[in-house]
């Protein structure tokens, strides 16, 4: 092209190009523009214009609209012609027809677009390590999985080694390592320790591939974002061995209901003719006194299975205002001859504390055997133990940090609170206190803190637990407050056998339960009719000209006591209906909803019990 005329010259190739022939085209400068594409005409001209000023040579890459409307990339170079004086006077080049290569290119720059896509769908990224040394290739998802700067970042070994998490580092190497001895490909699961502090997880997966000579070339591989699937696997887990937990603690509650209800029904003879025999021989004599301790005994022995129930959550508490403090402090006279001698015992108790609703017998027991773990805390020698109560306004993240873990509501509870300065425990040692089988003392100490925490459970309250080796340990009962204002007496059992009148049918499956209530009954001046299961129950009332009161077994073969009562009902809508169990009273309600029964006698129990209940229901 002449600069100052504007005259073209094109060689045959160059017509063929642009789709003229040369017998009926002159190319000109004035035509040119027509047929460079609207897009890139000011570009392409303002490419020419540049260079006649300057003299600069130029390369450039643009499309033409041929006559025949078909588009084309030409990539043009060219050179500027100087006259003697220096002075630009042509612009010489040449025109190459690459519309296939932009097609394969423009194909290219597509599929890596909708390949990056899909590595930021599936969080993906791409990588080749080379060898035996060299920088990496990372993809763009490597860039944002790993949270650094593509323009300030260059993957190499040692800038990505401080990206893996510490503990990973060393296996990560060596299973590169192996990779290349071996050629085996490889898939592993590391961690990333991000610039902005966040920790991810990442699925590495990846392959050896060799040169033409077999050597090894680079190791190629794929990393992908798998934190999410990672928690939702340890949030699985989590709840897997939490539900495994509450079965094993459901199994052995239900054996240890089990146990309790067999025990109790042994222990009611045994408490019952003791009381008979007692209530029959002088009371300063030698034979009253073995009887009373054989009571005493039998007493001690059903505590335990109120504890065993109580951990079953199958208990049946005695529920009133309690004062905490109030119980703390008439328990302090026992604390030092209970304690070990090593134990210093501080008292902070807060007066005009609310009151709870509880058991005040099985709040005492939960507060002993606090104090009991407390006093063996105490190896290394003298320590002190400190008990206090007072009131708190609790959160729920607060409630839900401790045991058992439940969601409990936010507000104001009551505490009482038990603190030793011995050797105290570790994380693991705290998470598995409350296993009803874990012990750091010598066996055969008893359900201790399982049973605690079933109580507590039944109370709607909370355990919270702190401690440190070496540094003792704290433990906090919470429990919601009463809206009682003052403590209740509760009736307490008579001693002496009371005479009544009636006739009243015992059903038990349990033959010295029944030969007991008998003997107690008829001493009393009730008639005694028994009857050892329920369908000769339902066989006995149906003969009876008269039944004054039905005391009925819950669990009997054959026919247990919900069906029993329901047969009984639908011959005697009235008649009173005492139930008796070894189990415990709890969802009685729900459970005898509609069939009306009158009242409830825990096993074991006196002839004395079983009479006051009868003095409720019967209208003489």
């Amino acid at each position: 092209m002449t600069i100052d005329t504007g005259a073209l010259w094109w060689s045959d190739e160059t017509y063929s190009i642009f789709g003229v022939e040369p017998a009926t085209f002159q190319p000109s400068m004035e035509k040119y523009p027509d047929f460079v594409h609207p897009l890139d005409r000011e570009r392409v001209l303002g490419t020419l214009d540049h260079a006649g000023k300057t003299g600069l040579p130029y390369k450039m890459d643009y499309r033409i609209i041929r006559p025949d409307e078909q588009t084309v990339w030409l990539h043009s170079e060219a050179v500027v012609v100087k006259d003697e004086t220096g002075r630009p006077q042509m612009i010489r080049g040449t025109t190459q027809d690459v519309t296939e290569q932009k097609i394969i290119e423009e194909s290219l720059r597509h599929r890596e677009s909708r390949l990056a896509a899909a590595q930021r769908i599936a969080k993906v990224g791409s990588w080749d390590i080379p060898f035996p040394s060299g920088p990496f290739w990372w993809s763009d998802e490597m860039y944002r999985l790993t949270g650094v700067d593509r323009a300030t970042f260059v993957p190499t070994r040692d800038s990505c080694r401080p990206l893996l998490f510490h503990e990973d580092v060393e296996r990560a190497s060596q299973q590169v390592m192996h990779c290349i001895g071996t050629g085996e490909s490889f898939e592993q699961d590391w961690r990333v320790a991000r610039p902005d502090g966040k920790i991810i997880w990442v699925r590495v997966v990846a392959h050896l591939r060799r040169d033409a000579s077999g050597e090894p070339e680079m190791i190629v591989g794929t990393a992908q974002d798998i934190t999410e699937r990672k928690e939702e696997e340890a949030e699985r887990r989590r709840l897997e061995e939490q539900m495994k937990k509450v079965q094993e603690l459901d199994s052995l509650g239900i054996l240890a209901g089990g146990v309790a209800h067999d025990f109790n029904n042994l222990l009611t003879p045994i408490l019952g003719y003791a009381r008979l025999a007692a209530s029959s021989v002088p009371e300063n004599s030698k034979t009253r006194k073995y009887l009373d301790e054989v009571e005493h005994a039998a007493l001690r022995a059903a505590e335990l299975c109120r504890q065993i129930l109580a951990y079953a959550g199958r208990g049946r508490f005695i529920i009133g205002p309690v004062n905490l403090t109030l119980l703390v402090r008439e328990m302090s006279q026992l604390l030092q001859a209970t304690l070990s001698p090593k134990a210093k015992v501080e008292l902070d108790l807060q007066e005009d504390l609310p009151l709870v609703n509880a058991d005040a017998t099985q709040i005492r027991q939960v507060v002993m055997n606090l104090l009991t773990n407390a006093s063996d805390a105490l190896v290394d020698g003298p320590g002190t133990i400190s008990i206090s109560t007072g009131m708190i306004d609790a959160s729920t993240s607060y409630l839900a940090e401790g045991y058992p873990q439940s969601s409990l509501p936010a507000g104001p509870y009551v505490f009482v609170e038990v603190r030793d300065t011995g050797v105290g425990m570790d994380a693991e040692t705290i998470r598995r206190i409350f296993d009803p089988f874990f012990t750091t003392k010598f066996t055969g100490r008893g359900l201790g803190l399982a049973a605690a925490l079933g109580i507590i459970r039944s109370h709607r309250g909370v355990i919270r637990v702190g401690s440190e080796p070496n540094k003792g340990s704290v433990f906090r009962i919470l429990l919601p407050p009463s809206s009682a204002r003052t403590m209740s007496e509760l009736p307490g059992t008579q001693n002496e056998i009371v005479k009544g009148k009636g006739i009243v049918l015992i059903v038990d499956d349990h033959e010295a339960v029944r030969n007991v209530a008998r003997a107690g009954l008829e001493m009393a001046g009730y008639e005694v009719l028994l009857a050892s299961d329920g369908v000769e129950a339902v066989s006995v009332f149906n003969d009876a000209p008269k039944i004054d009161a039905v005391v009925l077994d819950l669990t009997m073969p054959r026919r247990g006591g919900l069906e029993t009562l329901a047969e009984i009902r639908k011959i005697s809508s009235d008649v009173p209906v005492i139930l008796m169990s070894g189990y415990g009273e709890k969802d009685l309600q729900s459970r005898f909803a509609g069939l009306g029964f009158s009242a409830f006698l825990p096993k074991p129990f006196v002839p004395t019990d079983l009479i006051q209940s009868l003095k409720q229901v019967i209208k003489e």
